[in-house]
């Protein structure tokens, strides 16, 4: 917070398999159509990945991930404590 305005920066999107992040040499990103909150290169990358990702994807109540992405990292950190 500088001078009573919260800045945030647009969020970087990147492959939760192969770490490329969106936008490079056009890459754009597919999301995980359960939890809608993890980005995949590939369906291919999503199925090498999902061993990993089962253990936290969930769906997510409508509302949610609006609230969800409107949050601060610091909300977000004591939301997950």
């Amino acid at each position: 917070v500088i001078s009573g305005h919260n800045l945030r920066m647009a969020p970087t999107r990147v492959c939760s398999s192969t770490f490329v992040r969106e936008g490079t040499a056009g890459v754009q990103l597919l999301r995980c159509m359960r939890c809608r909150d993890t980005y995949y290169v590939s369906a291919d990358a999503q199925r090498a990945h999902w061993k990993v990702h089962k253990k936290t994807c969930r769906d997510v109540a409508p509302g949610e991930l609006e609230e969800i992405h409107s949050m601060d990292i610091q909300q977000t950190f004591m939301a997950i404590k």
